[in-house]
């Protein structure tokens, strides 16, 4: 049996968030791009700015439901959102 020590484990689980990470970096530099405060987008949206925030840093894995009402209220195609 071999055993997963405790770095391994949070190297795989940091490598598995990589795409969510990724998704928030790309919603975080939008939103900026287009002059939007984290409240702005919450608003917009119908989240809230907590929420967006988690979702920007990664923490959270929104439904497409929540990308399309991240996307609509940034103005963009969903789909720009994953690239």
């Amino acid at each position: 049996m071999t055993m997963i020590s405790i770095v391994d484990l949070s190297d795989r689980m940091k490598n598995g968030r990589k795409p969510l990470i990724d998704l928030g970096s790309r919603i975080r530099h939008i939103r900026l791009s287009g002059g939007l405060t984290l409240e702005d987008l919450s608003e917009r949206a119908g989240l809230s700015a907590k929420y967006v925030s988690e979702v920007e840093r990664g923490e959270k894995n929104p439904t497409y439901l929540v990308l399309i009402q991240i996307a609509d209220a940034i103005g963009i195609n969903t789909r720009d959102l994953v690239k």
